[in-house]
């Protein structure tokens, strides 16, 4: 029998410390509730070495599981609740290459796999200030996984305020010590030598920056591969080491170094290996590939005067679509090179090959080795520079007759633009600028909503443009303007970067584009587009020059 609504509504008021629970988020939690199965899912095994916590907010983490759409709603209110979920899936899911499809179905993994790690002496502690301008720091370590290969820990931090790009110091305390052993080399000052390996395998998966979790926290995680002599202990007593926080534009939040404790226990994770013996291609030997549902990662090593910093990486998939990169490194000794390169795991069913190449960026200019690894059936086959391909790109665009046309007080979809790395809205318009809410419709249901915030910019007077012209294949094709913007078409218009549209939208599909007023409400554009895919013939103009202010967030629809 379905649990009772209101015996819901009045745990999710008491757990998240509000008066009452607001109108619009009463709402859309009723509606959740009638769409919940008569009986919930049962629960998984965890681990004996953890108590889980059971506490009001583990029962209403379901119904917040498809409030995920809350932002889209009110981003006002939604940004005074407490940030509830996994921490790995949401401080990875603003990095590069978490456009991925691939890259969010393996954070999805790692979230459902993690231990939430309960709220006792240990995994709690207040750091005191460190500094006279600096705050004290309740600091939580929540969630922790190992499987044999990779360890990530989940931490939580209350600064007890807001700050923009916040992340921890590297300089003294910085550390991991697994069994008492340090596997971050020092300089004699105490600040990191990097990279951050020993050459044993040892790779980095930090969050760059934190993220923020509401109400002054912050969530980011430590994560890394295990170094080979330690891969496949039954457990790992880990020490994980803070040198301090600082804040971008205010600089240490809290100088005072600070440290963690805890034993891990492998949990047993199906892995594929591929056979590397006698995989060699221009000087470069393939020497271990190994992927789980969780991570992948390819080693290969080469003879360092061979190649001077070339691009070595393992970055997609045969079809051209991103895999998401976790990390990695390359490291010299004793005149070897080793590149290490850890990605987003595969699907137990996952059959498309994965492409790993070295590209001599600064010699020949040309893919000098290429693997095609299968790990459904433990193989890897030599490529070519034609194995490496570009992820598909689509584009609309509404064509400059149509800008100048535009009718004062007028909105109008002028570029839609979906590649995986520059998935880009732009919306023309004869208004004034206001604060804007865009959708994407696609047969009748909301897919994704995205509000004018930090990726976006507004410009009066920008001359049509466009990513490619569909009909040549290049770029914008004005011979008035070297090719690259329209004369006699100034007009107003915003640009907003959009990451994860590239995995929300089909491509093949129409796409209906609503845009609103932020603040009123006021519907100010419905327009349905239908994209193409785009030839790419040359590179497309850059996008910096309009990006320089304003920006957007966003929520996916789940």
């Amino acid at each position: 029998m379905k649990r009772n609504e209101d015996q819901m509504t009045r745990a999710l008021r008491e757990e998240l410390e509000l008066p009452a629970v607001p109108e619009l988020v009463d709402s859309r939690l009723r509606q959740v509730y009638a769409e919940l199965p008569d009986a919930l899912p049962t629960k998984r095994h965890m681990p004996t070495w953890v108590r889980r916590s059971l506490c009001t907010a583990a029962s209403v983490a379901i119904a917040f599981g498809t409030l995920l759409g809350l932002n889209s709603l009110n981003p006002a209110v939604a940004e005074q609740l407490p940030l509830v979920g996994s921490i790995f899936r949401t401080v990875n899911s603003n990095v590069y290459g978490s456009e991925s499809q691939n890259f969010r179905e393996a954070l999805v993994r790692l979230s459902e796999r993690a231990v939430e790690l309960p709220e006792e002496e240990g995994t709690v502690q207040t750091v005191p200030a460190g500094g006279v301008f600096e705050k004290p720091v309740t600091a939580r370590m929540r969630e922790a996984y190992y499987d044999g290969e990779y360890v990530f820990v989940g931490f939580r931090f209350d600064l007890g305020g807001s700050y923009d790009h916040v992340w921890d110091l590297n300089g003294p305390g910085y550390d991991v010590l697994i069994n008492g052993e340090s596997q971050i080399p020092h300089l004699e000052d105490g600040q990191i030598d990097y990279p951050r390996s020993w050459g044993d395998g040892y790779c980095d998966l930090n969050s760059s920056s934190w993220t923020p979790a509401g109400q002054g926290e912050y969530v980011m995680q430590r994560a890394f591969r295990v170094p080979d002599r330690f891969r496949d202990q039954e457990e790992l007593d880990l020490t994980i080491g803070f040198s301090g926080i600082s804040a971008y534009g205010i600089g240490p939040v809290n100088s005072s170094p600070f440290q963690f404790d805890l034993t891990v226990k492998k949990q047993e994770v199906p892995r594929r290996e591929i056979d590397c013996q006698g995989v060699e291609m221009g000087g470069v030997r393939l020497v271990s590939a190994t992927a789980s549902e969780t991570a992948l990662c390819v080693v290969a090593e080469y003879p360092a005067e061979l190649y001077q910093n070339p691009g070595a990486d393992v970055s997609s998939f045969e079809d051209g679509l991103w895999i998401g990169s976790l990390g990695g490194y390359t490291l010299e000794e004793n005149g070897v090179a080793r590149c290490v390169s850890v990605c987003a795991g595969l699907r137990e069913d996952e059959t498309r090959r994965v492409v790993w190449s070295l590209f001599d960026k600064n010699g020949s200019g040309q893919h000098e080795a290429v693997f095609l690894l299968d790990f459904q059936n433990g193989t890897a086959e030599l490529g070519s520079g034609e194995d490496v391909k570009s992820p598909p790109v689509y584009d609309y665009a509404c064509g400059v007759e149509a800008v100048k046309d535009l009718a004062p007080g007028e909105y109008g979809v002028e570029r839609l633009h979906l590649s995986q790395s520059k998935p880009t809205l732009s919306i023309m318009t004869g208004d004034k600028k206001r604060a804007l809410r865009a959708e994407f419709w696609q047969e009748g249901e909301r897919v994704y909503t995205a509000y004018t915030g930090e990726y976006a910019s507004w410009n009066e007077k920008l001359r049509y443009w466009e990513y490619y012209n569909l009909t040549t294949g290049t770029s914008c094709d004005d011979p008035e303007d070297d090719g690259t913007r329209f004369q006699g078409s100034e007009h107003s218009s915003y640009l907003i970067l959009i990451p994860d549209l590239y995995v929300a939208l089909d491509p093949t599909r129409p796409v209906t584009v609503k845009a609103y007023d932020k603040n009123s409400g006021e519907q100010l554009l419905s327009e349905e587009v239908l994209m193409t895919q785009s030839e790419l013939h040359e590179p497309p103009p850059p996008l910096e020059e309009d990006l320089e202010g304003g920006g957007v967030s966003s929520e996916t629809e789940e």
